[in-house]
């Protein structure tokens, strides 16, 4: 069982070091021994006994593909607030992959719910959810639009008056 970490789209301030220690803990809380590094070229890091980091470097997409549909989770510190444009979540998403966010709060826009399609570190919930929230991104993913995107990112920049706008 394995969960994916791409190395590029760290929004959070953090290092990769950093980024790779809190996914390699998530790894241990959910029963995963394998940690896939995306992008990049590795990072100096303690691997922990029992997990062990296999560094991709950069993939072509269809590769990268193959090694997504072998994962179970992933886990990423890109800005929730741009989770409905990103390529990093669509692919995520189009693999069923529950994914593990960080953030400074745990509201997501764009139709996303913490506990629904996506977990939140700071509230993550046990292993029987993993299959569901991992089901419940995919459908958010199949339903998106880019008329939705665009109205979330309307209600991001004007709070309460972009339902007039769509």
């Amino acid at each position: 069982m394995a969960m994916a970490v791409f190395a590029w789209g760290i929004h959070s301030g953090e290092s990769l070091s950093t980024v790779l220690e809190k996914a390699f803990s998530h790894c241990r809380n959910f029963g995963l021994n394998t940690l896939h590094l995306i992008g990049g070229k590795g990072s100096v890091v303690n691997v922990p006994p029992g997990i062990e980091l296999v560094p991709h470097g950069f993939m072509e997409p269809d590769a990268a593909s193959r090694l997504l549909g072998s994962c179970r989770m992933a886990y990423t510190a890109y800005s929730p607030q741009h989770f409905g444009k990103s390529g990093l979540m669509a692919a995520f998403a189009v693999h069923g992959l529950a994914v593990i966010t960080q953030g400074k709060t745990e509201e997501l826009p764009d139709g996303l719910k913490e506990g629904v399609n996506v977990f939140h570190e700071s509230t993550l919930v046990d292993q029987p959810q993993v299959e569901k929230i991992g089901a419940a991104l995919r459908a958010w993913y199949d339903g998106h639009s880019l008329k939705q995107n665009a109205a979330s990112y309307a209600g991001q920049i004007l709070p309460g008056q972009a339902d007039d706008l769509f």
